[in-house]
């Protein structure tokens, strides 16, 4: 998203659009296991199936709902990007 900016020199976009693909990938593992633990630390043995499944599904829906509102209205775009990327 930085790289789109004008400000950022042409020269350096590169740079700029890897490091962000860097972060994205060394931040990964942690937001994947995150259900996981939430679900193991918060709730009971027999609650942790449906606290995983619901934690899961949030990332799915919550990118659905991103789509959904980009195509009804191009002025939430940046927005969405800032609310619900991660």
């Amino acid at each position: 998203m930085l790289s789109g900016f004008d400000f950022v020199p042409q020269d350096t976009k590169f740079i700029v659009v890897m490091g962000g693909q860097t972060l994205a990938s060394l931040a990964q593992p942690f937001l994947l296991g995150s259900p996981t633990k939430l679900a193991a630390l918060w709730f009971g043995a027999d609650e942790r199936t449906t606290a995983n499944m619901v934690a899961s599904l949030s990332k799915s829906v919550t990118l659905l709902y991103k789509e959904r509102l980009e195509t009804f209205n191009d002025s939430f775009v940046f927005l969405n990007v800032a609310l619900f990327s991660f």
